[in-house]
């Protein structure tokens, strides 16, 4: 049986997410923040939350 799992982000974690990317990069712009998906918002968010871990573990 396949079975797929279906995730919506409420909008207040959304908005969290995003402050946090925006926040942490210059390279991406609120725009394309406001633009990405909510896999694709929570890969990213993600991504910086282990690099913010990785630096305040050494």
């Amino acid at each position: 049986m396949l079975t797929i799992k279906h995730y919506f982000l409420k909008d207040k974690e959304r908005f969290e997410m995003e402050e946090v990317i925006l926040s942490n990069s210059s390279a991406i712009s609120r725009d394309e923040v406001y633009n990405l998906d909510d896999q694709e918002l929570t890969q990213m968010y993600e991504s910086f939350k282990g690099k913010e871990y990785a630096t305040s573990a050494s």
